[in-house]
């Protein structure tokens, strides 16, 4: 039971640091997304704009034509989303938790089942608000 306790403490702490909010998109983040970067044009490179060149958040390439990726947009990682917890991140602590709530006094099953609905409250939370960053995100296409 300590050791469930603890880690469920660790998930309280992680999401007072970074709540789901957080994923949200922020005018700042918007500005140095991977999208933004992808989605400008082109210039020839010559010594005379060296010294104007704005860098992005991310290395872009420049070159006299269009360069040619083989990827599309929505492949690319936006690497400014904070950190951020999915079921996949908390499935070992939610099956030994629902193991716990078969087991002990009532007492310990009703603190059990508490931490099972606060993990699914996070899980739901954190993916809710990444939904929300990806519908912003294509708006913007």
């Amino acid at each position: 039971a300590g050791d469930t306790n603890r880690a469920v403490q660790l998930v309280k702490e992680f999401v007072e640091s970074y709540p789901p909010r957080s994923v949200l998109p922020t005018p700042a983040t918007s500005t140095t997304s991977s999208t933004a970067c992808v989605a400008a044009a082109v210039k020839p490179l010559s010594s005379s704009s060296l010294p104007q060149l704005a860098l992005p958040a991310r290395v872009s390439l420049v070159a006299a034509q269009p360069l040619v990726r083989l990827t599309v947009n929505s492949k690319i990682p936006d690497t400014a989303i904070p950190p951020f917890l999915c079921f996949k991140d908390l499935e070992i602590l939610h099956h030994r938790l629902v193991a716990q709530s078969e087991t002990g006094s009532a007492h310990e099953r009703r603190a059990t089942k508490e931490a099972l609905r606060f993990l699914t409250w996070v899980c739901k939370a954190y993916e809710g608000h990444l939904q929300r960053r990806k519908d912003w995100a294509m708006k913007r296409r």
